[in-house]
């Protein structure tokens, strides 16, 4: 546990001082939310909508991509670290691999959904009346991404508990997955 909270804190400290060069990199190489016309799901244009988010127009697009890379290479760091010092890591549960697939792969899946969406909004790839992925594909695509990580926590972790605060403990059995 000590060992993710200290690469979460080096994140942290280096995206500090990495994140206003990088916005100013992405301003440069003009990655910008652009002006959004957007029609409901009847193909009427929606103007309220548009002028809610009409203050959005020119914010640059992409900043997860940093946090994103620099935390997968400190935490690849420390597991290269640590095999070359052949030190074990100490871990809550006994499948230290499966703590850490389950970590990166619900970091990595919820990172390539959101930059797809931010990628469809820039270049607007898909020429339908839609600004970015459409709420219910994102939706399904979220509560799969949710699904799967939460089947490999209760198979290979052993997770099937929630702790709901003020309330207490509860134990979920199967519930836990969905």
């Amino acid at each position: 546990m000590a060992l993710y909270l200290f690469v979460m804190f080096m994140a942290f400290v280096i995206n500090f001082f990495l994140i206003v060069p990088y916005i100013n990199l992405l301003y440069r190489l003009k990655l910008q939310r652009r002006d959004q016309q957007t029609k409901d799901a009847f193909d009427k244009p929606t103007p309220i909508f548009d002028k809610l988010h009409n203050h959005k127009q020119g914010t640059p697009v992409g900043g997860g991509i940093l946090l994103v890379i620099t935390t997968v290479i400190l935490y690849a760091l420390s597991l290269v670290l640590s095999l070359i010092i052949r030190k074990p890591f100490s871990a809550n549960y006994p499948a230290f691999g499966s703590e850490i697939k389950i970590i990166l792969f619900t970091f990595i899946g919820f990172a390539v959904l959101g930059l797809y969406d931010d990628l469809t909004k820039m270049f607007q790839w898909n020429k339908t009346q839609f600004f970015g992925l459409r709420l219910r594909h994102k939706l399904v695509l979220e509560i799969l991404l949710a699904v799967v990580a939460s089947y490999w926590l209760f198979i290979e972790l052993k997770i099937d508990i929630m702790h709901i605060p003020f309330l207490g403990v509860y134990n979920m059995d199967l519930w836990y997955i969905p």
